[in-house]
């Protein structure tokens, strides 16, 4: 948690990576063309995006398959992170879409709290 925030606050002597390589692993690769994936994490779509409606264009995310996930916005200094389980008792397509819901709802409630 502490390189994380450092990261967030621009102190990276805590950090694991340098900022070059944060930045190659948090920039878009438009791969294929339009893409919103970066190197490994995801960035909030224009519509849909399981991040929600208010995390910033330069923020960073990824998915697990159980429903877990994490969105981290840098530009406004937010981390969100999901531990749940949408494979119980089955992981089937109408659940995925129930959690991406959730997942959009919660992310624009932290917004509106903090």
């Amino acid at each position: 948690l502490e390189s994380l925030l450092g990261i967030l606050h621009g102190r990276l002597d805590h950090a694991p990576f340098s900022p070059s390589i944060l930045g190659r692993f948090w920039t878009r690769a438009d791969r294929p063309p339009g893409s919103t994936w970066a190197l490994g994490f995801d960035t909030p779509s224009g519509t849909g995006s399981t991040s929600g409606s208010r995390f910033s264009p330069n923020s960073v995310g990824h998915l697990g398959f159980t429903g877990t996930s994490f969105w981290i916005d840098t530009q406004r200094e937010l981390v969100v992170v999901l531990l749940t389980n949408r494979t119980f008792p089955r992981p089937t397509p109408e659940n995925r879409e129930k959690m991406n819901d959730f997942r959009r709802e919660l992310h624009d409630l932290v917004w509106e709290v903090t």
